[in-house]
């Protein structure tokens, strides 16, 4: 269910982490989009990423701007998204 047109954006991360919360039926959901390189992509520069996190009845997005080849954005972009991920289940775990 993500809007058709630039999809290295907030909104389709956003709309990303909805569609795999309510595919799963899960209270937490991660997406992950942007450009990896070696070229611009949707006059996104390379190591721009969006990520989302769905959890309960809130997300939140976080737009980054990571440095290196490909290997290393994605690597970077990762880590990152699993950190958000991680605090984000503590966060609604602990209420």
């Amino acid at each position: 269910d993500v809007d058709q047109g630039p999809v290295i954006t907030a909104s389709c991360a956003r709309q990303m982490a909805h569609g795999v919360a309510n595919l799963m039926g899960s209270d937490l959901a991660l997406s992950v989009t942007g450009v990896g390189g070696p070229d611009p992509v949707e006059d996104q520069p390379t190591g721009t990423v969006f990520i989302a996190v769905r959890c309960a009845d809130s997300d939140r997005v976080e737009e980054h701007h990571f440095a290196g080849d490909v290997e290393d954005v994605l690597h970077a972009a990762t880590l990152t998204a699993l950190r958000m991920l991680l605090d984000d289940a503590e966060q609604h775990a602990t209420g």
